[in-house]
């Protein structure tokens, strides 16, 4: 337990008198993953993503849109909040179009002609009514259920991918197309119809990322889902 000093850290934050003293406790690195905002009289803002493995996509898309700008209104600072880009997206599309054309010719690629050029004609926004969107999601999810699923640095670096690892973005392409398929009856399902945010018993769209967090049974009668920000309300997948 003595690496583990997440007392220490928060207190030090919480006395910090200045930008410099407060980045000092962050850098502790103490605390479990967190979105920690600082702002003061002088006028400086601060954000970081803490915690061990805080490099996640939606950190580092934030951080992307951060660095756009010196001085930000309350537009942007909603805008980015309210950003739909899949973080990381592009390189995970950029392998699977390079695993596609090491593959060409070949009878799976044939077959997910479809499926791929759904997502590369993708602009990586999780908009409602974009069905390549779902696919986007629904073949992240196959690759994680897959014990050999591609090494992330590799994807993020633009690193060649060896040939089975290719093969494996492929195979869950697939799987990720026939479970669609089998859930909906369609091969394009938008954004919009699986993601909803629910209150009473109305739902509406929803084009946040929030809502991946938990899963509601498209065909159950009742739903379960994740309690968001507006009494009442609740947020989930329709899978």
């Amino acid at each position: 337990m003595t690496e583990v000093d997440f007392t220490t850290q928060f207190y030090r934050m919480c006395l910090a008198r200045n930008l410099d003293e407060f980045r000092a406790a962050v850098a502790m690195n103490q605390l479990m993953e967190q979105n920690v905002m600082y702002a003061d009289v002088e006028g400086n803002i601060f954000y970081v993503r803490t915690g061990p493995g805080s490099q996640n996509p939606r950190g580092r898309r934030a951080l992307d849109l951060l660095a756009t700008a010196d001085r930000m209104t309350l537009e942007d600072a909603t805008r980015i909040t309210l950003d739909t880009y899949a973080g990381d997206s592009e390189h995970w599309r950029a392998a699977l179009t390079a695993a596609a054309k090491a593959f060409a010719g070949g009878a799976r690629v044939g077959v997910l002609k479809e499926a791929l050029d759904l997502l590369a004609n993708w602009a990586g926004h999780r908009s409602v009514d974009s069905p390549a969107a779902t696919l986007y999601w629904v073949w992240r999810a196959k690759l994680k259920d897959d014990n050999a699923q591609p090494a992330e640095i590799a994807i993020l670096q633009g690193t060649a991918l060896p040939r089975d690892q290719q093969e494996t973005l492929l195979r869950a392409l697939a799987a990720a197309r026939d479970e669609i398929v089998k859930r909906s009856g369609h091969r394009e399902v938008p954004w919009g119809e699986v993601h909803r945010i629910r209150r009473g018993d109305q739902s509406w769209p929803a084009a946040t990322t929030a809502v991946e967090c938990s899963s509601l049974s498209r065909f159950a009668p009742s739903i379960t889902a994740t309690r968001v920000g507006c009494e009442g309300c609740y947020s989930g997948s329709r899978w």
